[in-house]
């Protein structure tokens, strides 16, 4: 094969998308809450005005599900919306949390921000908005313009893990203040296999010239 047309197929294959893997079970939440268990509290699967799916807590609770990790898995990901309603001023306010844990031991798998060591949680939001959240691991978006947020989460900073443990958590107390908490689209992605075969190509010779000097 000629070496520029070489490179062409390289260009195409290294620009196809990420494939989301089906190691994280009913992530859409369009088959209800399976795959899924409450730890506490409420969630009900319930459709938005277009008719999508969410995981839905308005009176508090925690949800969770332990899953594969793939070796090559690129990242984990998820949206999220989360309303505070009424006046508040009660102690303590509403809150929610967000675990990424060893399944076996229960542990963080993320290091915490400095100066919060000894948390599990990678990420918070209450009142005052968000917190526990280490930027080096995780990312996390300002509100879209139906106020939800989306988290990445970049699994190759990480140690390898076999499994983990994903749980998101609201928690309601009696301060004159609602919330509700939904959360969509968790998925974990991965290289598709062309991806990762064009990127051992391109350690060719042939590869090599044709990089820009």
């Amino acid at each position: 094969m000629r070496a520029d047309r070489l490179t062409l197929v390289v260009v195409a294959l290294l620009a196809t998308p990420l494939i989301a893997r089906g190691d994280v079970i009913n992530g859409d939440f369009e088959d209800d809450l399976n795959g899924w268990s409450i730890e506490s509290g409420s969630f009900g699967a319930l459709p938005d005005y277009t008719g999508n799916h969410w995981a839905v807590s308005s009176t508090g609770g925690r949800l969770r599900q332990t899953f594969d990790l793939p070796p090559a898995a690129l990242t984990l990901s998820f949206r999220y919306l989360y309303n505070q309603y009424g006046t508040g001023g009660g102690a303590p306010p509403d809150f929610l949390n967000f675990y990424f844990m060893d399944p076996d031991t229960l542990e963080n798998l993320i290091p915490p921000p400095e100066g919060l060591e000894d948390w599990i949680v990678f990420l918070g939001q209450d009142n005052t908005g968000l917190y526990a959240v280490n930027t080096d691991y995780v990312t996390v978006t300002d509100p879209d313009a139906d106020g939800g947020r989306y988290v990445t989460i970049a699994l190759t900073h990480l140690p390898p893990q076999q499994s983990a443990r994903l749980e998101f958590g609201s928690f309601e107390f009696d301060d004159g203040q609602d919330s509700l908490l939904a959360v969509d689209d968790v998925l974990v992605t991965v290289p598709e296999p062309a991806s990762a075969i064009l990127l051992t190509l391109c350690t060719w010779p042939v590869c090599r010239r044709q990089r820009p000097r």
